[in-house]
């Protein structure tokens, strides 16, 4: 008998971040704020039909758009975008050159696999410390 791991979606593992940022704080010029006040989800992606996904494209939607931004000013970025994948996940064409696209724009950037290097990635970013 063969035994498959279960590995979560990229979703189960964002919702997972999310869960875990609405719990978390940060300082900043001696405020304290919640995570999750500053962080959201950019709905790019998905498979859509093509009527919606020709609405959406006219409404600003834009190929390779990574899945969340967190709007916080830390050491010399204007911000962070993480592009979340399962584990196992591939970084598209289009999302590698939107990284590098933000990057020279001052951004911090970061593909994460799995909700524990998201995390990782946000303490990292925000200073925090255990």
């Amino acid at each position: 008998m063969t035994v498959t791991k279960w590995i979560p979606s990229e979703a189960e593992e964002q919702q997972a971040l999310i869960a875990w940022a609405r719990l978390m704080y940060f300082k900043q010029n001696e405020v304290t704020y919640r995570i999750s006040d500053f962080i959201f989800h950019i709905p790019n992606g998905g498979h859509r039909d093509h009527r919606t996904g020709a609405l959406l494209k006219k409404a600003g939607v834009m190929a390779g758009v990574y899945d969340l931004f967190l709007m916080v000013p830390r050491g010399g970025f204007h911000g962070l975008f993480l592009e979340m994948k399962r584990k196992g996940g591939v970084v598209s064409v289009a999302q590698q050159a939107f990284g590098k696209k933000v990057a020279t724009m001052g951004y911090k950037e970061e593909v994460v696999y799995g909700c524990e290097e998201g995390i990782k990635s946000l303490k990292s970013y925000l200073e925090l410390t255990e």
